[in-house]
């Protein structure tokens, strides 16, 4: 009963341990992704119907502003959801077709202020009206090998033609794939300006901030400043997944202590009851290198039983979790070895010092009752 309390406890730790694993790679990989757009150092102003109708008087206070380094504005939310508009094609084959998009209604220079890629035609110009640009995955959807100068009709909207292909870029969270988009300039919709984009130099800081609320003022009347770093919001997408992994951490943290207090407990009776056990083979020569070996032998077995039935409930689990994400690791082998090995390395070295107590102590004093 006592080897099975111990195999169990260390299958716990191992699982978590596996699971945290996993969590951290997952969060690395979502960090380190290339979303397909640049926005670092970029603050995020909300606006209102009232100061969306200001929004071009207002770009050009804060453009006046030392550090700001550019400016645009935008309808959609970076890590958020986009709006679903209808829109009409003529398809290849000649068939008219309608299918749902997101649509974002963007500044003129939106495409190089977040540094995208255009991989076919051209990003916006001043002088141009009812054109829009679309991204890979609508480009596919519209089947032509090259959609610039398609028309294209949107719902609620004049019909315009397609000017340009925007490389792919995950504008939502990835936990979700990258969807249909179409991308409109239009300025003169109030309305469809919910968002200014503001990118700032990355010397000075809070004075630039307090200079950008100041013009804001000016401009806004009884509007509350407010501002979030696109970063800050991305970590905030991500809450629930950090949280989850420092939530393991310390359940797993637990768990693994509980596991060698049970493990030690175990070493301590089993070199009791082989006390003079111990002393004989001292006293034909055993070293002290092979008693710690013999005793720590049968409780790394366990340990190794544990990892055993610990690997497939771990990464069934946490396969399941990461199929919560569009994007997502593959678990690696040596994620769920490395784990073993750590489990395996904790118990012989919370063995060894139960076992090389008994190996260094006097012989003659457990053997003297016989």
């Amino acid at each position: 009963m006592r080897n099975v309390l111990v195999t169990g406890q260390f299958a716990i730790a191992v699982i978590f341990m596996i699971s945290l694993m996993v969590i951290l790679k997952q969060l690395k990989y979502m960090q380190q992704r290339d979303l397909g757009y640049s926005y670092n150092q970029v603050i995020k102003l909300p606006m209102d119907l009232r100061l969306a109708k200001k929004m071009q008087v207002l770009k050009a206070e804060i453009t006046k502003v030392k550090g700001v380094k550019d400016i645009t504005n935008g309808f959609m939310e970076m890590g958020g959801n986009g709006s679903l508009f209808g829109i009409d094609f003529i398809a290849p084959n000649g068939e008219a077709k309608k299918i749902t998009v997101n649509m974002e209604n963007a500044g003129i220079n939106y495409i190089s202020f977040f540094d995208m890629k255009i991989m076919a035609g051209h990003a916006f110009s001043k002088d141009q009206q009812n054109e829009y640009i679309i991204n890979e995955t609508l480009a596919k959807q519209i089947g032509y090998p090259n959609p610039v100068g398609k028309p294209i009709n949107i719902t609620s909207l004049p019909p315009g033609r397609i000017i340009g292909v925007v490389k792919d870029f995950n504008y939502s969270s990835l936990h979700k794939t990258i969807e249909p988009l179409i991308i409109g300039s239009m300025d003169y919709i109030p309305y469809w300006q919910t968002n200014l984009y503001v990118k700032v130099s990355g010397t000075n800081v809070s004075q630039t901030l307090k200079d950008i609320q100041q013009a804001f003022n000016a401009i806004s009347g009884d509007n509350t400043f407010e501002y979030q770093f696109i970063d800050d919001h991305f970590n905030e997408v991500y809450h629930s997944e950090r949280q989850a992994g420092s939530m393991i951490a310390i359940i797993g943290g637990l768990a693994m202590l509980i596991s060698c207090l049970g493990l030690l407990s175990l070493a301590a009776f089993v070199v009791l009851r082989r006390k003079k056990e111990i002393g004989i083979r001292k006293v034909l020569g055993a070293s002290v290198a092979n008693i710690t070996t013999l005793l720590s032998k049968e409780f790394l077995i366990l340990v190794f039983i544990a990892f055993v039935v610990a690997s497939p409930i771990a990464y069934y689990f946490m396969n399941k979790w990461l199929q919560g994400f569009a994007y997502r690791i593959n678990i690696q082998w040596w994620v769920i070895a490395g784990a073993g090995a750590a489990a395996i390395m904790i118990a012989f070295i919370t063995v060894s010092f139960q076992s090389i107590k008994a190996a260094l102590a006097n012989p003659v004093k457990s053997l003297r009752s016989e």
